[in-house]
């Protein structure tokens, strides 16, 4: 490392280099979620869970071998794809049930007891049309 910035190996392939770049990702991805954990910040959590199943879809194993050419597949999705509504369940530590809906059109977030009030949130909002 260089002032902070890493050196990369002048002989490693962009596969070597993109494992390199996961692994840093992955790295820093586990300590923000570790500090949400401290602060009992769940709605980090949950924000943080949905950008480790991005990575861990974007980068997943294939037999193709060819990580590169996914990457900037996931890459390509991730900035020109149209935002879309997300609707997920979560559990807290004491076993509820909660449902979390965000709209990154709008930036709108709602966590809701049920189901019914994620709809009728939806609807009221016009979101996800």
């Amino acid at each position: 490392m260089t002032n902070g910035v890493p050196v990369w190996p002048p002989d490693s392939s962009p596969n070597q280099l993109l494992n390199i770049h996961r692994t840093n990702l992955l790295a820093r991805l586990e300590q923000r979620i570790a500090a949400a954990q401290i602060r009992h910040d769940e709605q980090l959590l949950a924000l943080l869970e949905q950008e480790r199943q991005q990575l861990q879809m974007g980068w997943g194993q294939s037999n193709d071998g060819n990580r590169l050419v996914r990457f900037w597949q996931w890459l390509e999705r991730a900035l020109w794809s149209p935002p879309e509504l997300q609707v997920k369940s979560l559990q807290d530590k004491a076993g509820q049930l909660w449902w979390y809906a965000f709209d990154p059109r709008t930036g709108k977030t709602l966590y809701a007891e049920s189901e019914t009030d994620v709809i009728k949130w939806i609807e009221d909002n016009h979101l996800g049309c």
